[in-house]
Formats: structure tokens, sequence, C-alpha cells
């Protein structure tokens, strides 16, 4: 004789995360509280038409393109919370163009584990930005999550430095090559040995050539060191 415990699937939605926001030098940082076990939390850069996976409870944002994010978190049988929608047009929150020298990298906050970096860019402009990276940890994934514009094709590269100081000597480069629309979700590190993706600092340098304006949003993602 088998008895069958009988599967009780959930059908409530779970509540909304408690979100907690400040300006850490120019990332705007939000803490993530009220995470159910097992559920995830997610954020959409485009009013809520495609949603992506963050990680850990904090997440940070730095840019001058976005003007609103929305959050929400989902639970173990795939039920949602409501969204909660972030301004970033409101005085609160910082919008900072990422910084055009090479040699001064506008820098992220410290220990968060997801971020967003978002701008926009157009011929003779450059983003700069760096995240340093603690013992313990190492980046995940480095992704194009937005891209918006009549020109399909700009420029990307990440140093492993305090500054981008490559120029063109890809051989100083982490990783390098072009990025537009059919690069969106595409982790640019997944073929990367992790012995490479350790404590170190790291520069990203991103930039359109063309005379479209170019605007882009990148998700990196840290995790701990295996």
């Amino acid at each position: 004789m088998f008895l069958f415990q009988p599967f009780l699937c959930r059908s409530m939605a779970p509540a909304a995360m408690a979100i907690a926001g400040q300006t850490e030098g120019v990332t705007n940082t939000l803490k993530l509280s009220g995470i159910e076990p097992g559920a995830r939390w997610e954020y959409s850069l485009d009013e809520q038409r495609s949603w992506s996976a963050g990680k850990g409870t904090t997440f940070g944002i730095l840019g001058n393109n976005l003007s609103r994010f929305w959050l929400r978190q989902v639970d173990m049988a795939g039920n949602v919370s409501v969204a909660q929608g972030f301004d970033l047009q409101n005085p609160s929150m910082l919008a900072h163009e990422a910084s055009g020298d090479p040699s001064q990298p506008s820098i992220l906050a410290a220990g968060l584990q997801t971020y967003v970096i978002h701008g926009v860019v157009v011929r003779g402009d450059a983003d700069y930005v760096r995240r340093d990276i603690p013992k313990g940890q190492q980046l995940m994934s480095v992704k194009l999550v937005q891209y918006v514009s009549e020109d399909v094709v700009s420029f990307y590269a990440l140093q492993p430095n305090r500054v981008f100081d490559a120029g063109v000597d890809v051989s100083r480069m982490l990783v390098y090559g072009h990025m537009g629309p059919g690069d969106l979700a595409r982790n640019v590190l997944a073929t990367l040995p992790k012995s490479k993706l350790g404590e170190a600092s790291m520069t990203l340098w991103f930039q359109q050539t063309g005379s479209q304006p170019t605007r882009y949003a990148i998700e990196v993602i840290l995790s701990a060191a295996d």
C-alpha cells in the first residue's frame, strides 16, 4: 500500500519587498529585504516588458540613460509580487554621467552583487566605469541588457586595472569586441577561466564611434569566489 502526500501549489502572490535606498558615491544603492525562502528578485528596465534576475540582496545602478526601473520578487511556485517602480529622475536618485576620462573612471559602490551601468554615448564620447572586486568574490557575468540605437555596432572592453590605459592593445584587455542588439543577454565572460575573474580592479570601456546616439545598459553580477 502506498500513501501519497498531496502537493499543494501556492497561488497567493508574495508580498512586495522592503527596499531601502541611498546614494553611495555615484551609485544609487538599494538594500532588499523580505525576500521569501527560495524566492528570487528581478528587475525590469523596459516598463515591465521583460525581467532579469538579480543576485544577492542588494542592487546598484549608475548612469544617466534610464528614467525608471522596476523591482519584484518571484516565489518558488512562480507567483510574483506587486512590481515596485523607481523614478530615476526623482531628486532623491542620482543621475550620473559616467566618466569620459580613462584615467579617472567612475567607481561603482562596494559591497553589492548586482549592478546596472547605463548611459548614452555618441561619436567621440566614451564611458569608463570601475568596480574593485574584493578578496573572496569574483565576477560572475557582464551582460548587455538594453541597447537602443539606429547604429547596431558599439565597442566595449574590460581591462583588469584601476584605469583604462590599454589604448588599442588588446593583449592588456580581459575581453573586448563589438556590442549591439545581437549581444543582448550574452555573458561576455562565459569562456574565461574563473582564475581571471577574482580579486582585482576591473575597468569597463563602452563607446559608440558613429553619429547616432546609443542608449545602453550593462548588467554586472558578482558572486562568492569558488
